[in-house]
């Protein structure tokens, strides 16, 4: 992105690739830059065109903005599986975990996915605890 551009939407599109590769690509950005990509086109000066190599180099940003945001959310998907699998192993064990400032001990039920805490384990019949809050995994009892 060294080329000047000359039209006064393209410097607006060269900023919109840059702010748009610092943050997570969303449907809003990605519309916004190809609106601006294609008012750059429409709009620029016949007798000073843009430079070709300027309009793929911000189509190459474009696209791999839009796989980093894919990569995000994969990572993200294979996050919340690896939390459930840990959180899954635990069911039966005893766990130690601090409940109102107290430290406590209780066996693992059951385990529920809930959508803003993650994996809630379930360790009586009216306490569920986020997977983050245990402290020790402790061995079973004789």
């Amino acid at each position: 992105m060294t080329a000047p551009v000359s039209s006064a939407f393209g410097s607006a599109a060269t900023g919109a690739a840059a702010a748009t590769s610092g943050a997570a690509a969303s449907l809003g950005d990605k519309n916004m830059f190809l609106k601006l990509l294609v008012a750059q086109l429409k709009f620029q000066n016949p007798l000073q065109p843009t430079d070709p190599s300027t309009f793929l180099a911000q189509s190459a940003q474009f696209s791999m903005v839009e796989k980093l945001g894919e990569i995000a959310t994969l990572t993200q998907s294979q996050q919340g599986n690896g939390q459930m699998l840990v959180a899954a192993s635990l069911v039966g064990k005893k766990v130690s975990f601090d409940r109102d400032g107290m430290p406590s001990q209780a066996v693992v039920q059951a385990v529920r996915i809930d959508a803003l805490d993650g994996p809630m384990l379930r360790v009586s019949d009216s306490l569920e605890i986020p997977l983050g809050a245990i402290r020790e995994v402790l061995a079973p009892g004789p």
